[in-house]
This record gives C-alpha cells, structure tokens and sequence, in this order.
C-alpha cells in the first residue's frame, strides 16, 4: 500500500480534485455557526434570535487574548442561539441562521499594510477572524506576534495527506494574492526570508510560485511524502 522514508511514508495521494478549479458553493438553506472555531476561548453572541445579518458581519467575540471572532457565511435570518457538537466532541453555543439566499455582504473597508503599524496590521487580522487551518486553528494574530525574534518563515504548501487539494488550487489559481499574504506576514513577524514549501507532486503550483521569487521569498521542492505537511517534519525538511 505505501513505501516507507526516512521522515515518512509514500502513500497513494488519490488527488482526482488537482485538475478541478475552485467552485464557490451555494449558501446553504440554514447554517449553524458555532461560536468556537479555533483554540481558545468560547465567544459570546453578539446576535440574537430575529435579528437579520449579512454575509461577513461578526456574530460572536471574546475579550481574551487567545480566541478569535466569528462571522456570518451567509445573509439571512438569526433564527435560534442553541448548543450544537463540534468536531473536538463538546457542544458549544451556535448560532443558526437561515439564509436568504441574496449572499448581501457587509460593506469591508480595507487598510493599506504597507503604510499601517504592525499593531494595525495584527488588529486587522485579528478582527477578520483569521486562523490556522492544519487542525488546531490556532488564532492567527497570535502566532505572528512570537516571542522571540523570526529570521525565516516557512509557509506550509504541502498537501500529503490523500484527496486535499485547497492549497495546490490556491496556488494554481491565486498566487498573487498568496505571495501578497506572505509579505504581510514578513513584515508583521520581522521575517528576513520566507520559503514556500511546495511536495514535488505539485509542480504546476511549483511553477506559479515561482514567478513571484525575488530573492528574499523562495520555492522549495520537497519530496511527497506522508506527513510532510507537519510543522516539525516541514522544519525539519
């Protein structure tokens, strides 16, 4: 079934989505959004039942320093504030909406990373609700604010688990605004350097994103192995 490697096994990737575009799914007829995605603390509603929202508008927040905000997927109509399961087991308050279909966004007015602080640029990050999303979720504005100084940052192309494929599409199709996304962060966590790690089964990715290499962002070609993805593995590598 799978050959084994020094820092991990080849398995069959079976990744029949590498060739497929990005399709942008239909809002469902009713979400439930829970109001803990991400480590950290649990966020308290900011909605209530009746209320209508719009698609990207904060429903859920918590003053702690280590949680995120959450946010309406979809436009609609708060219908009940209820516990529901997640995927770590527990149930926590969720938010159901029920969607009116029109997808009506919250008007977003954007900031200028190249002329904003770093503490301006964290907040933003922040307050977009911006996570991990290798399993843990860990909130974003935390782990670009370390504490100790960063002269690499390493960004996690790999994909070796079986059938994912977000990253490769992302990469295939959005790598401006990837590699745009990762000057922010050099200069939001003082990075010198940042390296793109790409598995040598994603080449075409390889390829785009090395269009935007410019001496202090580089592409690194890895082996496709299983668990490559993995922070200590991917250092390592």
């Amino acid at each position: 079934m799978f050959k084994r490697f020094r820092g991990g096994v080849r398995l069959p990737h079976l990744k029949p989505t590498a060739n497929i575009p990005i399709e942008r799914a239909k809002p469902p007829a009713t979400t439930v959004v829970p109001l803990k995605q991400h480590v950290g603390a649990i966020c308290e509603p900011l909605v209530g039942k009746g209320d209508r929202v719009r698609t990207g508008q904060k429903i859920g927040d918590s003053p702690a320093r280590l949680s995120a905000p959450v946010h309406s997927p979809v436009s609609g109509t708060v219908v009940d504030i209820r516990p529901s399961p997640i995927p770590t087991g527990e149930e926590v308050p969720s938010v159901v909406i029920e969607s009116d279909g029109a997808d009506e966004w919250m008007e977003m007015v954007g900031i200028d990373p190249e002329k904003s602080s770093r503490e301006e640029i964290l907040a933003r990050i922040r307050e977009a609700g911006v996570v991990g999303l290798g399993g843990a979720a860990f909130p974003t504005h935390v782990k670009l604010n370390p504490p100790k100084r960063v002269d690499t940052l390493i960004i996690n192309g790999c994909e070796g688990e079986p059938f994912i494929t977000s990253d490769h599409r992302l990469m295939v199709e959005q790598a401006e605004r990837v590699v745009e996304g990762v000057r922010i962060m050099m200069r939001v966590c003082g990075a010198e350097r940042a390296v793109i790690a790409i598995e040598d089964d994603k080449r075409d990715a390889a390829e785009r994103m090395r269009e935007f290499e410019d001496g202090r962002i580089t592409v690194a070609l890895l082996p496709a192995r299983y668990p490559q993805g993995d922070e200590r593995h991917l250092i390592r590598t």
